[in-house]
């Protein structure tokens, strides 16, 4: 019986792990588009001016 518990739990992990990695991946990406956004806004200040 506890060998049919173990690849649920594994399963589970399985499932958890790419979950959390999808938000640390988005957390890098949104960080990476408020700098682009911050730049396009300097660029355009310049510009305008």
């Amino acid at each position: 019986m506890t060998l049919r518990l173990i690849p649920k739990i594994l399963d589970t992990i399985d499932v958890i792990l790419p979950v959390f990695f999808v938000d640390k991946l988005s957390a890098v990406i949104d960080s990476a588009m408020l700098k682009i956004a911050h730049i396009q806004h300097i660029v355009l200040a310049k510009l305008s001016v």
